[in-house]
């Protein structure tokens, strides 16, 4: 059985390094970083508040808020919706995400990924969807 992987150390089939922080920045024009507004997900100008901080948690497999980390980003009504909010980690398919090493985080299960739309604009709301490439995503 190999050892178990430690902080910092990088989870090579989840795409993370454990219980590193990191920040979500939109390829869109002003570069918006993934932010929280209560607990819903929505892209803001950058702020240095843990509310814009990340981290892949080995054990969950979840990626948790630095600012509330017993939550985690999460789709709606138990995956059935398309909003992303952060909500009490329970490691269900709604809140596992992998990371594919290049510009995509996207769920496990349903393969929807981070959408923060087309709209560029502070306190865009992001959704779970398909993908399609575009810069929103």
């Amino acid at each position: 059985m190999p050892a178990a992987l430690k902080i910092g150390e990088e989870n090579k089939d989840w795409g993370f390094k454990i219980n590193y922080p990191f920040y979500v920045v939109s390829k869109k024009g002003r570069g918006y970083f993934l932010d929280l507004l209560g607990d819903n997900m929505v892209m803001k100008t950058r702020n240095g508040m843990k509310s814009q901080q990340w981290y892949f948690d080995q054990k969950t497999r979840s990626i948790k808020s630095v600012r509330t980390p017993s939550k985690s980003w999460d789709i709606q009504g138990a995956g059935k919706g398309t909003n992303l909010n952060i909500y009490t980690t329970n490691s269900g398919w709604w809140q596992l995400w992998k990371w594919d090493g290049k510009d995509t985080f996207y769920n496990v299960q349903n393969k929807k990924v981070l959408d923060s739309g087309s709209e560029d604009k502070e306190a865009t709301n992001v959704q779970a969807g398909k993908k399609n490439g575009s810069k929103g995503q």
